[in-house]
């Protein structure tokens, strides 16, 4: 499982470094069924929910979990339930949720 989850999480991030380029910077993380990102300019959280609940895709601001009054702007992802052939169609929704 290991493994199978590993080749999800490394196919969505290519994606998305390659959709955003230096546009989007990957939060460190070494496990997990999720990851974190940030865009590098602004984003406009409120359309971004709005887009993302339009296209069924569930992600948490990092903002909901800080403990510091200047929280980082991001969101986390979950890709437990994703499967191989979906990965694209994944990157494609997250992408269209903050053009």
């Amino acid at each position: 499982m290991q493994r199978l989850y590993e080749r999800r999480r490394t196919a969505l991030l290519d994606g998305l470094r390659n959709r955003f380029g230096n546009h989007i910077a990957i939060l460190p993380s070494a496990a997990g069924l999720h990851f974190s990102f940030r865009l590098t300019g602004p984003v406009d959280w409120e359309k971004a929910l709005q887009r993302a609940s339009e296209r069924n895709v569930a992600f948490e601001r990092c903002s909901r979990y800080a403990m510091i009054s200047q929280p980082l702007s991001g969101c986390a992802i979950g890709f437990g339930l994703l499967k191989d052939n979906q990965v694209s169609s994944a990157v494609d929704r997250l992408v269209a949720i903050f053009e």
